[in-house]
């Protein structure tokens, strides 16, 4: 039995710089942490000093974030695999963002940028990405289009309202953080008052003072910030949100897959992107932006995923795998779901 049909393939390291001690699993180059205490508490409304207060943050099930924004590096491995099924026009910075583009038939990077910088680009890219995960980077067309979203419902219809799918499939196995889930990531800590006594900070970083921007060899704790300049992913590892988040300021602003309102084309955004003006305020817990799902500005994704799997459940997967890709008609979706009763994908 080849790796491949046990993908995903998880390896374990343990993290200690980060308040909590972290449990790190890897799948497809991309290093997820444990965020745990289901059932906390919402963010407290006397947090709330810019916008009305909401009940934000408040998960009730076990998940996995990416330490990092998924990175260039990572988006060309994408691009590069869905182009063969892309009829689109090939200047669509939704799909290659602001780093990539599209030179007779192949992706190459665009001036100025590393494979190690955040990647920038829309939520519906985001979601056909999560797509491709899902499915275990199959590079057939399929596996870009269902699996965690179905992205037949990316349209808008003859009265000008969206279609599109307001969270992803239950089974889903990665996907678009809703806005809960992100911001329990970037901003709750279960001993914030003590041993067991959860609570929120106002900023990413486990603390309630804002970060400095600046490059990390003069102090800073950002690149988010007036003129600051683009860095790798990764570029401050000492600044960390509780459950050892990383650039959760800075890189770019992440996508959630949650509605603002009732306009299924509207999607909260959070954190900050490299060079933002006024970091102090975008960062904070309380602080509320929005995107267009098509748009690529400034924002990218931090994937999310399920717990993973007692190991021989991943060896009964991957069998299971060999035998649906050796019998199902090609247009139908495999997917997995993990028998875990600590986490509950869609909400």
């Amino acid at each position: 039995m080849t790796p491949r049909l046990l993908a995903p393939i998880l390896l374990t390291a343990t993290i200690t710089p980060a308040a909590i001690a972290q449990h790190i699993t890897t799948e497809y180059g991309i290093d997820f942490v444990t965020v745990g205490d289901p059932g906390n508490a919402p963010v407290p409304p006397e947090f709330f000093e810019i916008f009305d207060p909401q009940p934000w943050g408040s998960v009730g099930y076990k998940y996995r974030m990416a330490r990092t924004e998924v990175s260039l590096g990572q988006w060309n491995e994408f691009v590069t695999a869905y182009l063969p099924h892309y009829s689109g026009s090939t200047v669509n910075p939704g799909l290659t963002g602001s780093g990539l583009r599209i030179s007779f038939g192949q992706v190459v990077y665009n001036n100025g940028f590393l494979p190690e910088h955040a990647a920038n680009l829309s939520w519906e890219f985001a979601a056909r990405y999560c797509n491709w995960l899902h499915n275990g980077k199959v590079n057939e067309a399929w596996a870009f289009e269902n699996g965690a979203y179905d992205t037949s419902t990316f349209f808008v219809d003859e009265n000008g309202i969206a279609q599109h799918q307001l969270a992803r499939h239950p089974d889903a196995q990665f996907w678009i953080p809703n806005h809960d889930e992100w911001i329990k990531a970037a901003h709750y800590d279960p001993n914030r008052y003590g041993a067991g006594e959860g609570g929120y900070w106002i900023y990413p970083n486990a603390s309630d003072e804002p970060l400095i921007p600046g490059l990390p060899e003069d102090g800073g704790e950002t690149n988010a910030g007036y003129l600051t300049p683009r860095t790798p992913i990764g570029s401050y590892p000492d600044v960390q949100s509780a459950w050892g988040l990383l650039d959760v300021s800075g890189g770019v602003r992440e996508w959630t897959e949650s509605l603002r309102g009732s306009d299924a084309r509207m999607r909260y955004t959070r954190g900050t992107a490299a060079g933002d003006s006024f970091p102090e305020l975008f960062d904070r817990v309380d602080y509320d932006q929005v995107g267009l799902v098509n748009s690529h500005i400034r924002t990218g994704l931090r994937v999310a995923t399920v717990i993973p799997a007692p190991p021989s459940f991943v060896i009964m997967c991957g069998l299971s795998i060999l035998v649906n890709r050796r019998s199902r008609p090609r247009d139908r979706v495999f997917s997995c779901t993990p028998i875990c009763t600590d986490q509950v994908p869609a909400k």
